[in-house]
């Protein structure tokens, strides 16, 4: 569902308790890259409590073969915002979420008010999507507009998708009020860019950070 935008606030609030940039950036490209996997067996490998700790383990394990601990920091932030999305998707999520998977234990009913109200509305709900892109884009925007910021063009990409969204986020409200249309794999697709771009804002603002120390 479209759930990108709680994805971006808590990780980005959760985010901000930590000084060190490193893991404060990662938690949002952990929250938002299970978006990005398809298929239901993928879907079970990310929304596993396991998973974030498997990662953690082995981030930490890098980091002490390299002996480098910007890895470790890594490996905090993304597993963190793994749990964040693991979290908000047991609450909200319209299927079953096991979270310990692969032990065979399901969780959330595939049938309940919540997934009635929430597939009657689903138009608006993508429709706000597009909304919570333009406020995270607005977000990316504050964070890497810097003085000495190199390849300023990626400035002009953010304003772009921000303008397009607004008109996306009109196109589809629309349109679901006039043709009831759900989501689509033209949609998914779309929506699918907008976070491939975003988490790819966010490691563009890590790599930044880390030239100038």
């Amino acid at each position: 569902m479209s759930y990108t935008i709680i994805y971006f606030i808590l990780a980005k609030v959760l985010g901000n308790f930590f000084p060190n940039k490193t893991i404060s950036y990662s938690v949002i490209i952990g929250a938002l890259f299970p978006i990005l996997l398809f298929g239901s067996s993928y879907i079970n490998i990310s929304h596993s409590i396991f998973f974030p700790i498997l990662l953690f383990l082995f981030f930490e394990v890098i980091s002490i073969v390299f002996s480098n601990q910007e890895i470790s920091f890594y490996g905090r932030g993304i597993s963190l915002g793994l749990f964040i999305h693991l979290f908000i998707d047991y609450f909200l999520y319209l299927k079953k979420v096991n979270i310990i998977w692969p032990l065979p234990l399901d969780y959330f009913p595939e049938s309940s008010y919540l997934s009635f109200f929430l597939n009657a509305t689903d138009f608006i709900l993508i429709s706000i999507e597009f909304l919570g892109f333009r406020y995270i884009l607005w977000n990316m925007n504050e964070i890497l507009i810097q003085p000495n910021m190199d390849r300023h063009y990626i400035i002009y990409f953010i304003n772009f998708l921000y303008k397009i969204s607004l008109y996306m986020f009109f196109m589809i409200f629309l349109s679901g009020i006039l043709w009831k249309i759900q989501s689509n794999l033209f949609l998914d697709t779309i929506r699918a860019l907008y976070i491939i771009f975003i988490i790819l804002l966010v490691v563009f603002a890590l790599e930044n950070k880390s030239k100038k120390k």
